[in-house]
């Protein structure tokens, strides 16, 4: 069974970061683990 698919507006400067980063030579697989990382981060500093 597929998931449906929703569009949602995309935040322009998010689009802009995204295509600097390409511009970079960073990989999308390289943004991926950088954003999950903070996540991980993030969840970790609001537990105490």
């Amino acid at each position: 069974m597929s998931q449906p698919h929703y569009h949602t507006p995309l935040d322009r400067e998010w689009v802009e970061l995204m295509k600097m980063a390409k511009d970079a030579g960073i990989t999308k697989e390289e943004v991926q683990i950088f954003l999950q990382k903070q996540g991980a981060s993030r969840k970790a500093s609001t537990v105490r």
